[in-house]
């Protein structure tokens, strides 16, 4: 029989399916009868019982007992140690997904999180978690390709593992989506600029504006777009995300380098943004140097709880951002969100890439389509 300190919430299975019907029961109360049988070679463990608290795992040994005809008399003892992380936001969150993608041989992890903790949460994030070393970046001009929508973008860009949507775009002649006169002319078309920069193989996409001044006219500029902090105020400016060839980076300031994105943002409490669902972009750092975790996190259900979600990030091992202007920024960086902009797809289980959650800006464009997306390519661990 099995012992562990979570022993009242696991399960044990003969098939990695764990389908009820090849479930083994050999726990303290109902011991497996070797006389009856053998076990298999390969054993199977599930969490069958999530607890309610997301910050909750729990660390010992899984241990197995050969015992007489009562489970009380032991003959021998052997075990492993076993931390049973039960969501996100745990401390161990991120070295689980890792431990997930090696033993299914999988290029992403997905999971969905929701608040309040429970099974009927008002809002959920999706979050698609990858290998830092196994995953590269494509950062994509939609509006210069012509390619209206996150699926033709996805496909355009060969078929990424996971797709989302980029940084915040405007049109360069200023047109407004609140003032009824613009809109026909924003009408499925593609906005023709983004607040900050998007560089892609080392070239700078024609769509990327440095303008940090918001009174410019006939669009202003966004403080996302400018250095950080800003010179003239001290405020925060943008923060970027950049893959070289051999690591990813999660930084403040305007973007560089060979793969790149910037104008996102670490102001998670935004009062533009509560009442709008949100996308983001994160890094979690490894045990080992080069083998962390990049991830999206995607709210397809609910608005706001951008500083909730940033909470469980921090304690899940999401470092804080240094240096920034923002005091409480962490490798979490938010993308454009609301108002339609939000775009997912990633792979199913089969490799199959799936829309999974895609807003009216990228999707009928309306009032108009989205400037960029981001594409991420994962491989699996093994052939």
């Amino acid at each position: 029989w099995f012992d562990h300190p979570a022993i009242n919430d696991l399960e044990f299975y003969k098939t990695k399916e764990c389908k009820s019907e090849d479930k083994i029961n050999i726990k303290f109360e109902s011991p497996f009868d070797l006389t009856q049988g053998e076990l298999p070679k390969s054993i199977y463990v599930r969490v069958e019982n999530e607890d309610t608290n997301a910050l909750s795992e729990t660390t010992g040994d899984l241990r197995l007992f050969l015992t007489k005809s009562s489970p009380s008399e032991i003959l021998a003892e052997t075990k492993l140690p076993l931390t049973v992380v039960r969501s996100f936001g745990a401390a161990h969150f991120f070295n689980a997904a890792r431990d997930y993608i090696f033993e299914n041989n999988t290029k992403v992890f997905i999971r969905d999180h929701g608040y309040p903790f429970g099974p009927n949460p008002s809002i959920v994030f999706r979050l698609c978690v990858m290998r830092e070393e196994a995953t590269n970046l494509i950062p994509y001009d939609a509006y210069t390709a012509d390619k209206k929508g996150v699926e033709a973008a996805a496909s355009a860009m060969g078929g990424p593992t996971v797709a989302i949507n980029g940084n915040q775009c405007f049109f360069e002649i200023g047109l407004d989506e609140s003032d009824a006169g613009d809109l026909p002319q924003m009408l499925g078309n593609i906005a023709d600029s983004c607040h900050g920069r998007l560089i892609r193989n080392s070239l700078l996409a024609p769509i990327s504006s440095d303008n940090y001044y918001t009174t410019t006219d006939p669009a202003p500029g966004s403080p996302l777009a400018g250095p950080d902090p800003i010179p003239e105020t001290g405020e925060p400016g943008g923060k970027f995300v950049v893959k070289s060839s051999t690591s990813w980076n999660f930084a403040a300031g305007r973007a560089s380098g060979a793969n790149a994105l910037g104008g996102l943002s670490t102001y998670y409490a935004s009062p533009e943004r509560a009442d709008k669902a949100h996308q983001m972009i994160g890094f979690a750092k490894g045990t080992e140097t080069g083998k962390g975790c990049v991830f999206t996190a995607t709210e397809i259900k609910g608005v706001g709880a951008a500083t909730t979600f940033k909470s469980g990030a921090s304690s899940s091992g999401v470092e804080a951002l240094t240096p920034s202007a923002d005091a409480g920024a962490i490798k979490l960086f938010i993308l454009d969100s609301g108002a339609g902009s939000l775009g997912l797809m990633h792979i199913d289980p089969s490799g199959t890439l799936r829309s999974a959650y895609i807003g009216r800006k990228s999707k009928f464009g309306f009032p108009y389509y989205v400037a960029d997306y981001l594409g991420f390519t994962s491989t699996a661990p093994r052939p």
